[in-house]
């Protein structure tokens, strides 16, 4: 079996998921503050899921493989496609979200540079 059918992998990448979606109100510098920590504690989970879902995937396709020995390259390799598109399809949800939250820190970062900023300015 899989180890991305494993309900730990699609519940990292749920959480995940909804993480990304959950607003914040960049003017609350303890609700940047926040989002920012659950984010850089994320990643590291991500990437953890991005490496497991690829090497489940790798396993997958040469699984597919040894049983396609037999068959032309073409045909060999739109099988094995064909087998492997819900493994691909979890390391491409993998990798956007692990992608997704490089950005989101990125931007809370920002947020945060922003409001130290105002903060300095309003105190003069």
């Amino acid at each position: 079996m899989a180890l991305f059918r494993n309900n730990m992998i699609h519940d990292i990448l749920k959480q995940i998921g909804a993480f990304i979606k959950e607003p914040v109100n960049i003017e609350i510098p303890d609700e940047v503050v926040g989002k920012l920590t659950q984010a850089v504690s994320l990643l590291s989970t991500s990437a953890w899921a991005v490496a497991e879902t690829q090497r489940a995937y790798t396993e997958k396709v040469y699984e597919e493989a040894q049983r396609h020995t037999k068959a032309s390259p073409t045909l060999a390799k739109m099988l094995i496609a064909g087998a492997c598109k819900d493994e691909k399809y979890t390391v491409d949800l993998a990798e956007g979200y692990n992608k997704e939250l490089h950005y989101t820190i990125e931007a809370l970062r920002s947020a945060l540079s922003y409001l130290k900023e105002e903060s300095k300015q309003s105190k003069q």
